[in-house]
């Protein structure tokens, strides 16, 4: 991985994050919405049929891997974005000095 990789894999991952934690704040309680934590902890009450609190542990877990997923994946989109713009750029400055 080079040096234009990490960078917008660094970018991209907090981007992603900022997206994901700020849905929540933004939209929980608006249009009948739920949190995070209680969406997670209705989801696993229908799998499971048990009532799980959305203070529970495993919705924590649970919650911050489906947030981790979302940053590790938005993450990979800023790095493949950023290495491509980096190549269009180098082709673009080689292409200049030629002609």
């Amino acid at each position: 991985m080079n040096k234009k990789f990490k960078i917008g894999f660094l970018i991209g991952s907090i981007l992603g994050l900022i997206v994901s934690v700020g849905m929540d704040f933004i939209m929980g309680g608006t249009l009948n919405s739920d949190s995070w934590t209680e969406a997670v902890s209705h989801d696993l009450s229908l799998m499971f049929k048990s009532d799980f609190k959305s203070t529970d542990p495993i919705v924590y877990l649970i919650v911050l891997l489906v947030v981790g997923f979302i940053v590790v994946v938005s993450g990979l989109l800023g790095g493949i974005f950023l290495q491509v713009i980096g190549i269009f750029l180098e082709f673009m400055s080689k292409r200049s000095k030629d002609s």
